[in-house]
């Protein structure tokens, strides 16, 4: 049987991988990787924000989650991080959805990580409870 610790390392591996790859696809290539969601970056002040926001943020929790990973005491902040973080993505796109329209695929598949990141982190933080 596996254990919870290992589903709980396993779990934060893959959430730090995947937000920081965003940060860095953020960070090193913003015109590629927002205009593939239609978000064109016509300003230095424009890209200059959106390379702190997800360098920063997605950077991180990256950081975090990679951390936690692997220091036990830890696992129940980044959990609850991953959950806030996913919820309130979930939250936002909901809202934008409603007031803006449905988005194209690419933020859809989006939304279907989120969804599970969400799941996951909430079941394996429930269940170190």
């Amino acid at each position: 049987m596996i254990k919870l610790e290992s589903i709980s390392k396993v779990v934060l591996l893959l959430l730090g991988v995947g937000f920081l790859a965003m940060g860095a696809q953020g960070l090193f290539m913003p015109d590629y990787f927002f205009g593939q969601v239609d978000l064109h970056l016509p300003s230095v002040s424009g890209r200059s924000e959106l390379r702190t926001a997800y360098a920063g943020m997605f950077g991180a929790s990256g950081l975090l989650f990679l951390r936690a990973a692997y220091r036990e005491d830890e696992r129940n902040l980044a959990l609850w991080l991953a959950v806030m973080a996913c919820g309130l993505f979930l939250l936002a796109r909901g809202y934008s959805m409603v007031v803006d329209g449905i988005p194209n695929t690419l933020t859809m598949v989006f939304i279907g990580v989120e969804i599970v990141g969400l799941v996951i982190s909430g079941v394996v933080l429930r269940l170190r409870r």
